[in-house]
């Protein structure tokens, strides 16, 4: 079945798991996430009908998971809580660097630990544009096209926001980053 002729139900059971993933990384709380998806979803079966097919319909369902949450952010005054850990236990999405067949060593797991806690600092100070390009590239996989499409940005715009925010968290975790170019040597 193509995407365009999908009906809501198939909708949320499709794509219900991303749009949850997505809002919590934005505010933080799984009742805020949990509430951004319901309202989107009630969105997208009132628009659904309007959908053209000029975009692709992921793009489409998280350009009105936005527009949902700026519109709460101005009537509820909550701010973007990015990536606060631990994420809930039931996802199956949690973000991990000492992945693999091999477990970490302690020393390992404290040093992954560390870097995660200044990684999410480093995200948190970034400018709410360039966190929302950020997490939209490097934690849901949008291509700059379709974030450009979801931000209303043009795509350059998108593409030396990304540039700087990268740049930011590079200068904000060097000495990570410096730490594991001496444990290679």
């Amino acid at each position: 079945m193509h995407e365009t002729e999908m009906t809501l139900a198939e909708l949320v059971k499709t794509h219900q798991k991303a749009i949850f993933h997505w809002a919590y990384d934005m505010t933080g709380s799984v009742e805020d996430a949990e509430d951004l998806v319901q309202e989107t979803f009630m969105k997208v079966h009132l628009a659904l009908k309007n959908f053209r097919g000029e975009s692709r319909l992921t793009t489409w369902l998280f350009k009105i998971a936005r527009n949902t949450y700026l519109d709460r952010q101005k009537t509820r005054r909550f701010k973007m809580h990015i990536l606060e850990r631990p994420m809930p236990e039931n996802t199956e999405n949690q973000t991990s660097f000492a992945q693999g067949p091999i477990p970490p060593t302690p020393e390992q797991k404290i040093l992954n630990d560390a870097l995660q806690e200044d990684l999410d600092a480093a995200i948190k100070n970034l400018s709410p544009l360039q966190r929302e390009v950020f997490v939209l590239r490097h934690y849901h996989g949008f291509k700059l096209r379709e974030i450009s499409s979801i931000l209303n940005r043009t795509e350059p715009t998108v593409k030396t926001t990304l540039y700087r925010a990268i740049h930011s968290l590079r200068a904000a975790l060097g000495h990570h980053l410096m730490r594991r170019e001496e444990e290679a040597l």
